[in-house]
């Protein structure tokens, strides 16, 4: 695990931000991670699992998380300038000047997603690690999962994606499911 020495400078309103200003009751700390201030208004507000308003408002945070997502890296897969925000945000150093070397080097690293959106958001570090099993194993031990279904629909995301509790077979973009395995399942 890799944790980078310069912070990044925070970025202002997004649509998280959006998002929880639906709910002015709930006072929405934004330096925190998104999941755990997510899950704090959950409890805040008593909805339990099989809660009508609890699933509304998680399908309208994992839309508002892709949206910031995009928003703030772009979606273009084609546009040398997104990759390299990216490998700014990585502290990838010398930033490629080609499209296939910024892809390449950011395809090496492993990252998750949300706390890459994280560091952007609020200008900290960014964690980088070793191995996709460490990024697997920190991402099911937070429980930082990208919204990996809309991420797939195209774009920016389908190559940054990695799966981590299903294995990933085909091309980036592609959807190919082991046997047995739902389409819903986690990536970072």
């Amino acid at each position: 695990m890799a944790a980078h020495d310069e912070a990044q400078p925070a970025q202002g309103y997004d649509e998280i931000d959006a998002f929880f200003a639906v709910y002015p009751r709930f006072t929405y700390r934004r330096q925190e991670p998104i999941y755990r201030e997510l899950f704090r208004m959950f409890g805040e507000f008593n909805w339990e699992r099989d809660d009508p308003r609890r699933d509304e408002a998680w399908e309208n945070f994992r839309i508002a998380v892709i949206q910031a997502f995009n928003s703030t890296f772009g979606s273009d897969a084609e546009d040398l300038a997104t990759w390299q925000r990216i490998c700014r945000c990585l502290e990838i150093a010398p930033i490629p000047n080609q499209l296939t070397g910024a892809r390449e080097v950011v395809s090496r690293t492993h990252v998750n997603l949300v706390d890459l959106l994280q560091c952007v958001r609020t200008g900290n570090r960014v964690q980088t690690f070793r191995t996709l099993a460490e990024l697997q194993s920190y991402t099911i031990s937070t429980q930082r999962y990208f919204p990996k279904e809309e991420a797939y629909e195209g774009g920016l995301l389908r190559y940054l994606l990695r799966e981590i509790e299903n294995q990933y077979h085909g091309r980036r973009g592609k959807q190919r499911w082991k046997k047995g395995k739902s389409k819903k399942s986690n990536a970072a």
